[in-house]
């Protein structure tokens, strides 16, 4: 954090605004959550098409072997 940022978060805890800051750390960490869980899917997915790919590579030259 800069020092404006901190300065920005002591100014709202001495508002009392702490539930505000709250509210917004729970915001963020939320979306950092769902950032996390596409992540894991766009692997998942990345995974079996790579999966996919390579077998129809060694289907397709079986293929060809077999016919030529």
């Amino acid at each position: 954090m800069t020092e404006g940022e901190v300065i920005n978060v002591l100014k709202l805890a001495n508002n009392d605004e702490l539930p505000y800051l709250q509210g917004k750390v729970e915001y963020f960490r939320n979306g950092i959550n769902k950032l996390e869980l596409r992540s894991m899917n766009f692997d998942f997915i990345t995974h079996g098409l790579l999966i996919e790919t390579s077998e129809f590579c060694q289907n397709n030259r079986s293929a060809t072997t077999l016919s030529g």
